[in-house]
């Protein structure tokens, strides 16, 4: 993800296609796939292992970077995950 990040620094949205009717911009195939992973990202931040732990962390991190600018994605990712980073934070 921080590649992502790198070579796509503020991704827009896609806009949708003229004879659509939902006025949404579209997500872009790399935010699907950001989402796909953060989506896995709750089950591990309660793991055992340090390593484990610091990476979910960071790929947390990085993806809710990449997700700035698409808050219908990315709010329910901080709440999936917000019970995991405050058990963390309590240790």
């Amino acid at each position: 993800m921080g590649c992502m990040n790198r070579d796509y620094p503020n991704h827009e949205p896609l806009s949708p296609p003229k004879d659509s009717e939902d006025e949404n911009d579209l997500p872009t195939p790399q935010h699907i796939i950001v989402e796909q992973i953060l989506l896995r990202t709750k089950h591990m931040l309660s793991s055992e292992h340090i390593p484990v732990k610091i990476i979910v962390l960071r790929s947390l991190s990085q993806g809710i970077e990449f997700m700035k600018l698409y808050d219908d994605m990315l709010l329910p990712m901080i709440h999936q995950n917000w019970f995991g980073l405050m058990a963390i934070a309590a240790k």
